[in-house]
């Protein structure tokens, strides 16, 4: 008994002792983290012998005069191994004073911040570094004596009788900064110019290195599961919203698996694979038929890519799956959440799924809507599986704010709600029209439809008109396009004279202003030539062959797509019947990023068919895998493709050279770019060509400007031309901007390419002029000329026919041709001229 006794007290003690431990171990995870970073370079310079280096192997620190030049020390120190977002607590910088000059009392030695790279084994009082390749370069201070913020950082009395003792200086201020990369790291420099004496410290090199010692709270990945738990039926599918936020800044790559043990045939998908936190992750878990019922639970890892070590927190995800005994149906919504102007429409996929033999209509209805909006339903009251488009109106008067939107489903005395959000947003945009929706036209005959561009809440940029759907053979031509609202415009549909005879249905898409807007469908029957409509004739009975179930197979061409930012593009969903007798099939998509918009043409196929999924990006970049779903006749199958939507596009070089983004510089050259040339249709051709030559190189060219101010400068004075320039021609097309934009921009085009040309590409012709005339293989002046002036031509005439049909690739051919037939038009008569002049 006594025994017994003893364990029993022995477990309880243990008890006790380890749930304090747990809380004690989760206390100490978030508190504070201690660094002594080692210094990776340091030097002294000397004003006294300007050109000498002072390399690795000296021992020695210097700050102060030696009268009457003065002495600074350059140290840099890495910071990197921790992670951005962390608060730096305190930073000091500790080196240990060695000695000092003859009647040396006392003197204040300043820590500044260094603004330019430098080698410890080149660094003087004059030189900062060298290069060797491409060739050789020596680069010097923009100020002899280093370059450096003239702020005080952090500075200290340091007093003769403190030889042998280490003095330290806070930089936490500094520090923070160089971990959230506001400033580029080149460490810091020592001096004590006040002093007429010198200090001497102890360097990296000597028996008592300088270092950095840091105290810092960590930043942390926090991750908050909305639901935790879900609860799904053999078949189904659920989605998991994880909020990943915390103090932590830097990227962090995502990483899902099951705690043993694993279901079987069961799917996995993170709508994003990685992020720069904060960010929203979407899990989507899809079971089958052949996933076990049970209690299953799905770790997600979210670890971070930045600093040593790097933050990482895991969640985890509970899963019940549960047989289809009783008939039952689940109710899905996509997207979970969008945004609308006042005045607009949204729409929603409600994808509603029977289990368990459920066979009762289902009934929809919606709550929480605005005040003021209407709703419908393109499908109700219908048994499931059906798929049901819910439109969303909403009046210009709604108040702006999140509205829980709660779609209800009721059928067979079972009811399910589904929550998505809903955020209206200020009136701002346009709305497009087409009339009439139906027309009839026989092979070769032409048919005009009306086209109503409307704007809402002050929306002002160009609208360009595209048509989906055209008919094969057909041709089509607008009086009006690319303007900005309101505007009509007739849209003439030229039939070929072989176009097959079927019902075609039509949509206008319209972009601008980084929206897409698709208008109501219309509809073209096409007929024969001389075509009378006569009774169609009561079939002959015959016997019913044995029915075949009906069963299709799915897949999306391209398997991957990528788009610039705001950029769009399309893949082709094929539906091919397999067996049965074909039906109608609904088609839907997920995993699109929240701001990029999306439509099926069309949205319902009969297979064997095909439909075009229109993507329109946002600017979040990244890799998405995007699921499609087709529904129909009792049967679900899915497919996948992967959209890649590149980040934003740089003005890389500029950057480089002026230091910022933000520089007045660079705003100029990105907005006659982004709220100019790519407003138009000809102006977006022209930057698909420029862009894949421009950075194919420009890259590595900012990458060896980046180390090297001198090169900085040079590309600053080579920048400013260009700036002038570009002005130059926004003056001379403003005033056609707002009425007629495609004709400003070719305007803005020729003015530009023509003084850029006169300008850049003057000095370089002058001497090969000059060689190929001593050579006498120079061809006649006014012979080149005339081809320029040719090729200037043709390129104009291209370029009108790509923007009056709509067609890209001539719109991308005919601007780029008129740029570069324009570039020489000028300078080549000027570098004649003055070889003439050469003796």
């Amino acid at each position: 008994m006594r025994s017994r006794y003893s364990v029993f007290v022995l477990i309880l003690l243990l008890v006790t002792l380890a749930v304090p431990a747990l809380h004690l171990r989760l206390e100490i995870s978030a508190a504070p983290a201690t660094k002594t970073i080692n210094i990776d370079k340091d030097v002294y310079i000397n004003e006294a012998v300007p050109n000498s280096n002072f390399d690795d192997t000296d021992t020695r620190l210097y700050v102060g005069r030696t009268a009457p030049s003065r002495l600074r020390s350059l140290i840099y120190f890495d910071v990197s191994d921790i992670p951005p977002g962390s608060t730096i607590i305190s930073a000091k910088l500790i080196l240990t004073f060695k000695s000092h000059d003859a009647g040396f009392t006392s003197a204040i030695v300043r820590v500044h911040r260094v603004v330019n790279f430098w080698s410890e084994t080149v660094a003087t009082w004059n030189v900062r570094s060298k290069t060797v390749w491409p060739f050789p370069m020596t680069w010097y201070w923009d100020n002899p004596g280093g370059d450096f913020d003239p702020t005080t950082e952090a500075s200290r009395t340091v007093h003769a009788g403190d030889v042998g003792t280490e003095i330290s200086w806070e930089i936490k201020n500094l520090v923070q900064k160089f971990v959230d990369k506001v400033y580029t790291n080149n460490g810091v420099i020592l001096e004590a110019d006040t002093s007429s004496k010198w200090l001497l410290f102890s360097s990296s090199e000597g028996t008592n290195p300088p270092r950095l010692e840091v105290q810092y709270t960590p930043a942390e990945i926090e991750l908050t599961p909305s639901p935790q738990s879900q609860t799904v039926v053999q078949g189904g599918s659920v989605s998991y919203q994880i909020v990943v936020g915390g103090t932590y800044k830097g990227n962090a790559n995502v990483i899902t698996d099951w705690i043993a043990p694993a279901p079987s045939g069961v799917t996995v998908i993170p709508d994003v694979m990685s992020g720069v936190v904060p960010f929203v992750l979407t899990v989507t878990v899809q079971t089958s038929a052949t996933t076990a019922p049970g209690d299953y639970k799905l770790r997600v890892e979210l670890q971070g890519t930045e600093g040593s070590p790097a933050p990482s927190k895991a969640v985890i995800l509970d899963l019940h799956v549960e047989p289809p005994i009783t008939p039952d149906f689940n109710i899905i919504v996509t997207p979970g959440s969008q945004s609308v102007p006042q005045g607009g429409t949204a729409e929603y996929i409600v994808d509603l799924t029977a289990t368990g033999g459920f066979s009762d209509p289902v009934a929809l209805s919606v709550s929480g809507l605005p005040p003021g909006s209407t709703y419908s339903f393109s499908l109700n009251n219908q048994v499931p599986d059906f798929t049901s488009t819910l439109s969303i109106s909403i009046p210009e008067t709604a108040p702006q704010g999140s509205y829980s939107i709660i779609v209800t489903g009721s059928g067979g005395g079972k009811t399910h709600d589904y929550s998505v959000t809903l955020e209206v947003t200020e009136a701002t945009g346009f709305t497009v029209e087409v009339e009439p929706t139906s027309q009839t036209a026989q092979q070769g005959e032409a048919v005009d439809y009306t086209v109503h561009v409307t704007g809402m809440g002050g929306f002002s940029d160009p609208v360009t008109l595209a048509i989906a759907g055209l008919p094969p053979g057909a041709a089509v031509s607008a009086t009006a396009n690319s303007l900005p609202p309101d505007y009509d415009s007739t849209l003439t549909i030229q039939l070929a004279s072989d176009t097959p005879i079927k019902t075609y249905t039509m949509y206008i898409v319209a972009t601008g202003g980084g929206l897409s807007v698709k208008s109501n469908p219309f509809l073209l029957t096409v007929t024969p030539v001389g075509a009378t409509p006569s009774p169609t004739p009561s079939p002959t009975p015959s016997p019913t062959p044995p029915a075949r179930e009906f069963d299709f197979e799915i897949s999306v061409t391209p398997g991957s797509l990528t788009l610039p930012a705001s950029g769009s593009g399309s893949v082709v969903v094929q539906l091919a019947l397999i067996s049965g007798t074909a039906q109608e099939v609904s088609l839907s998509a997920t995993g699109f990023p929240t701001d990029a918009m999306y439509n099926f043409n069309p949205a319902m196929v009969t297979p064997t068919g095909s439909s075009t999924l229109y993507i329109t990006a946002g600017t979040t970049p990244g890799t998405f895998t995007i699921l499609i779903r087709a529904i129909g006749g009792g049967v679900e199958k899915t497919a996948t493709f992967t959209l890649v939507i590149e980040a934003p596009k740089k003005c890389v070089i500029a950057t480089v050279a002026y230091g910022s983004e933000l520089s007045p510089e660079v705003q100029v050259l990105r907005e006659f770019r982004d709220d100019f040339v790519m407003k138009t249709f000809a102006g977006q051709q022209f930057m698909r060509a420029f862009n894949a030559f421009y950075y194919s190189w420009s890259t590595s060219v900012a990458n060896l400007i980046s180390k090297h101010d001198s090169l900085k400068s040079l590309c600053k004075v080579a920048i400013y031309p260009l700036i002038g320039t570009l002005e130059i021609a926004s003056q001379a097309s403003t005033k056609l901007m707002p009425s007629h934009p495609e004709l400003a921009v070719t305007l803005a085009g020729i003015v530009s390419s023509l003084l850029l040309g006169l300008i850049y590409l003057t000095p370089t012709l002058i001497p090969i002029t000059v060689i190929l005339k001593k050579s006498e293989r120079m061809l006649s002046s006014n012979l080149i000329i005339r081809l320029l002036i040719t090729s200037l031509f043709s390129s104009l005439l291209i370029l009108a026919i790509g923007e009056l049909l709509l067609i890209p690739s001539l719109a991308l051919i005919g601007s780029s041709a008129l740029v570069l037939s324009t570039l020489p038009l000028l300078a080549l008569p000027l570098s004649f001229s003055i070889t003439k002049r050469l003796k």
